[in-house]
């Protein structure tokens, strides 16, 4: 069997291929005929009506019986989308990267199903933002009137990023 099929149970419903209902599987069966229009996130209607015509093929041959035919177009899309565990939250990082993805590209960025992959090294990134956060308690007990503790409970609020270019 094709990897990418393999994964698309996880990515759509955060299980494996083995424990989809036969609604699910209709609904990835619908998918290499027109991935962008029948992806149930981004078109749910159009994916909908092709599932629910896989599986009344399904019933038509004798595949599956009239109450699994039944179960299956009653079911909703039922979309769970895997989320990938992140190492380090950074949501500025994200933030910036949609903003300049739809200056760029406009607002089709939001709604269009692109997928965009970052690398960030995660201890750079931390080491980065305590850096800055060092930088700002220095500033703080530095500053004529500025409390330590207020500039603490401050500096949890600033977001640093650090750019590494790293020759090859």
């Amino acid at each position: 069997m094709p990897t990418a099929f393999v994964l698309r149970p996880k990515k759509y419903y955060s299980k494996s291929l083995d424990n989809l209902t036969i609604a699910e599987m209709a609904m990835l069966a619908g998918l290499p005929k027109a991935p962008s229009k029948y992806n149930p996130v981004a078109n749910p209607s159009r994916a909908l009506t092709r599932r629910n015509w896989i599986v009344g093929r399904m019933h038509e041959l004798g595949y599956i019986t009239k109450a699994q035919y039944d179960e299956a177009v009653n079911s909703p899309i039922g979309i769970n989308l895997y989320k990938e565990k992140l190492e380090v939250n950074m949501p500025y990082l994200a933030e910036m990267t949609r903003a300049s993805l739809v200056e760029r590209y406009g607002d089709q960025v939001m709604h269009g199903g692109w997928r965009v992959r970052l690398t960030v090294d995660s201890k750079a990134q931390t080491d980065a933002e305590a850096a800055v956060v060092t930088g700002l308690i220095a500033t703080s007990i530095a500053m004529v009137g500025a409390g330590l503790k207020q500039m603490m409970s401050l500096s949890r609020t600033f977001n640093a990023t650090a750019i590494c270019l790293l020759p090859k």
